[in-house]
């Protein structure tokens, strides 16, 4: 049997056996309270103008006292070593010629009231009103997804993580791809902001079996390696640094290796 959803007049098919296949793995990665999670799962595809855990407990599908999903989200255990790799089985294979496109970002929750929430941290939050302080308490959550070959809402998840008050956002993207690339079965694209063109990005993931393309700041300087040193050396100290590429100066960048 197939059924499909519709995303800007397309239709995407779907065959009914392969997700409930996919609901069936899914309700195995969650070791403890799986009844009330997966509940909750389709609460949240179904509901999409809930904005609260209220609201989703009235959904007609989650057929449960509303207490129980506070409850179930306390006991919770979920195996997201294996939710992963449940994740990455369904990802399509790029057509013939293209690439696999993976984007990457940290996307901030505040909460300001919440003073009993563990491991808060200061966060940034952009598009507030005019007044509001940009920075906050609240949490931060990285995730990794498959970016759509046209655009669209849609887009596939691949691992969602906090940004812990020990770590970096960097840091926190960099286990993240160590985790789920393994699993995929082509070297994708990965796609990010400005933070990730940073030296400590950039070094933990170096050895990732990834390519990267990565927003830099149009003032940003770099230096290309320095010149090999002279046999009879003069006064002074080695250069460090070769010449230098400056963003905002073409006449700096020279032929590119690779287009």
């Amino acid at each position: 049997m197939r059924y499909g959803f519709t995303d800007k007049g397309k239709t995407y098919p779907m065959h009914y056996n392969r997700l409930a296949d996919f609901r069936e793995q899914l309700f195995a990665s969650f070791l403890q309270a799986g009844d009330t999670l997966l509940n909750l799962v389709d609460a949240l595809a179904a509901e999409t103008p809930a904005h609260s855990l209220a609201e989703l407990s009235l959904s007609p599908f989650f057929p449960r006292q509303w207490g129980s999903l506070y409850q179930g989200l306390q006991r919770a255990r979920i195996d997201r070593a294996s939710l992963r790799k449940l994740f990455a089985s369904v990802v399509s294979a790029p057509e013939p010629g293209t690439r696999l496109v993976l984007g990457i970002d940290a996307s901030s929750i505040l909460r300001p009231c919440s003073q009993t929430a563990r491991d808060r941290t200061y966060v940034h939050a952009s598009n507030l009103p005019e007044g509001s302080r940009p920075v906050s308490p609240g949490w931060q959550f990285s995730t990794l997804v498959v970016l759509p070959e046209t655009p669209s809402c849609w887009t596939f998840v691949l691992d969602n993580l906090r940004v812990v008050s020990e770590k970096t956002q960097g840091e926190t993207a960099a286990e993240q791809l160590k985790a789920v690339l393994p699993l995929l079965s082509v070297r994708p694209l990965l796609l990010g902001d400005g933070y990730y063109g940073s030296v400590a990005f950039l070094g933990a993931s170096a050895a990732l079996p990834c390519d990267f393309l990565l927003r830099l700041a149009k003032n940003r300087v770099l230096y290309r390696p320095a010149p090999p040193r002279p046999q009879k050396p003069g006064r002074g100290q080695p250069r460090k640094d070769g010449a230098a590429f400056a963003c905002h100066r073409p006449d700096t960048h020279g032929e590119p290796d690779a287009r």
